[in-house]
């Protein structure tokens, strides 16, 4: 090769050593400035101090009215929940607040609920997903837009004892299905027992605050769960197939279940005790279900193959109008009635009421 040849190889060599570092350069330079708009566009100190002023009012004045009216999320900006109104409007208006979003400390459930009904702009939903993982301290969650198109939320609330909804899935990777469970039970105290085969984590932040213990039974390979929180074991709102498909299930005792902040229970009892022959089931006196909006499929072949199995559902409200298509399922083996509280239960169930079910007013 000639001295030109050399030169230019030369010359290509070094040009592309330049590109790629430029390229390098350019790489980084882009997430610098990404990293930067997030930080001003995202949780800014003047945001998140506008935020706790909002929070501190909240936690002085009674704030029952906004928790008893949350369901997914609560759009709080007009104030009219508040025990204060002027004044809580003059503090969204001061902190340049374009709406302010009151809900769980859940990204996952915050999200589900927007995409079934944002009103807002996908910006917020970005937002949301760009959130590092919730508080596991607090039950609630404040978000804001502000005028000036920055975003910003704080953890609200005292520390949570809320159930995960795939709670069972800590279980399953050990290996155990749910057809290897034949009873679960609830109690309102964490405490270990040295009868207990193994302890899970099942709260729905991770906090420890919720366990299930699973206990040897005398047949090889099955298992008894206990649920188990100080103050009771409270239900997240979406309880959608929380209990489905445990179909040998002999006894499920929820006497220390609270269902108060439910919404949707979906496909909830879902085939439990399908092929149990002698199924319990106890809903307990707190199973709230003023809340809730679906109740789809609630207790399809739930104890299909237990012979005039009776389920108490007396303390059921339907003041949401819920949705209960497929209620009891489709077909049942054997008779089994429902115990309802009073004959406006009886006529909201009737058109769900299908072969061998039958709903009757509480004696």
């Amino acid at each position: 090769m000639n001295k030109r040849g050399f030169v230019m190889a030369e010359a290509l060599i070094v040009s592309a050593v330049v590109l790629t570092t430029l390229v390098l350069i350019y790489t980084q330079f882009a997430k610098i400035k990404k990293n930067y708009g997030d930080s001003y566009f995202y949780d800014n100190i003047n945001d998140i101090y506008a935020l706790n002023r909002i929070a501190n009012f909240l936690s002085e004045e009674n704030n029952t009215q906004i928790i008893n009216n949350l369901s997914s999320y609560l759009d709080i900006t007009n104030c009219t929940l508040s025990n204060e109104q002027e004044y809580c409007e003059l503090l969204i208006e001061t902190s340049n607040i374009k709406y302010l979003l009151f809900t769980y400390n859940d990204n996952n459930y915050i999200l589900e609920a927007l995409n079934t009904n944002n009103p807002y702009d996908l910006k917020l939903t970005t937002y949301i997903k760009n959130l590092s993982s919730p508080d596991p301290e607090h039950q609630y969650m404040l978000i804001a837009e502000f005028n000036d198109g920055t975003y910003a939320s704080i953890p609200y609330g005292e520390s949570t004892i809320m159930l995960g909804s795939t709670w069972f899935d800590a279980i399953a990777n050990d290996g155990i299905t749910k057809n290897d469970i034949l009873s679960i039970t609830t109690q309102d105290y964490i405490h270990y027992n040295d009868t207990y085969n193994k302890v899970y984590d099942i709260s729905i932040n991770h906090n420890d605050k919720v366990r299930a213990y699973l206990i040897d039974t005398e047949t090889t390979g099955k298992y008894n769960i206990v649920l188990a929180a100080n103050n009771g074991v409270y239900a997240p709102p979406n309880s959608s197939e929380l209990f489905k498909d445990f179909q040998y299930l002999d006894r499920l005792d929820l006497s220390n279940f609270d269902t108060s902040k439910v919404t949707n229970m979906n496909n909830m009892f879902y085939r439990i005790g399908h092929s149990s022959t002698s199924l319990n089931l106890n809903l307990g006196n707190k199973f709230d279900t003023s809340k809730v909006t679906n109740m789809n499929n609630m207790f399809t072949n739930a104890g299909y193959a237990t012979n005039n199995l009776t389920i108490d559902i007396s303390q059921f409200t339907f003041n949401m109008n819920p949705t209960v298509n497929n209620f009891f399922g489709t077909e049942r083996q054997y008779a089994t009635t429902f115990y309802v509280k009073d004959q406006a239960a009886v006529d909201y169930l009737n058109p769900a009421v299908i072969s061998n079910v039958t709903v009757s007013i509480k004696p």
